[in-house]
């Protein structure tokens, strides 16, 4: 377990974001949105919220002002940064970090700034997931297809 009592998993994401850099199709989109499984995203939503934040150099931050790992929106600019500087973040003391924590203290080292947006995630972890609520891109966590289907369904009507 990490120093904030979540997954131990910085290595694995870590692996995750080597995965996508040589993929390239991250440089055909202005984001990259990486989500766990059981989130359940809206990309109408995301799209409309994340095109007013274009002109940063960013990530999004959704609770306390922090970068929760279930849904993390890197813009492509920032995304490149990291690649470009990537030793850099990988010589941080991330072992007792969860990948949430060591990606945005990376990206802020190397000038990448957070935008917040609390309402972005709607997440049960933070300030809750009323999928009805109308205006978030994501909801999180619905751990089962009974739970997922049933948030989706209220957040689309």
């Amino acid at each position: 377990r990490s120093e904030d009592n979540t997954a131990a998993n910085t290595l694995l994401f870590m692996n995750f974001w080597e995965a996508v850099r040589w993929d390239l199709r991250y440089t055909c989109c202005d984001w990259t949105v990486k989500a766990d499984p059981d989130a359940v995203l809206l990309p109408d939503r995301m799209r409309g919220t994340l095109s007013h934040k274009m002109s940063w150099l960013n990530f999004i931050s959704t609770c306390k002002g922090k970068l929760y790992g279930a849904v993390e929106a890197i813009q492509t600019k920032g995304l490149q940064k990291y690649y470009d500087k990537e030793a850099q973040c990988r010589n941080m003391p991330w072992h007792p970090w969860g990948e949430d924590v060591w990606i945005s203290r990376c990206l802020l080292s190397l000038g990448v700034y957070s935008a917040f947006d609390a309402g972005f995630v709607a997440d049960n972890l933070c300030y809750g997931a009323w999928c009805g609520n109308g205006y978030s891109s994501a909801f999180h966590p619905f751990k089962d297809a009974n739970s997922w289907m049933k948030c989706y369904n209220e957040a689309m009507h």
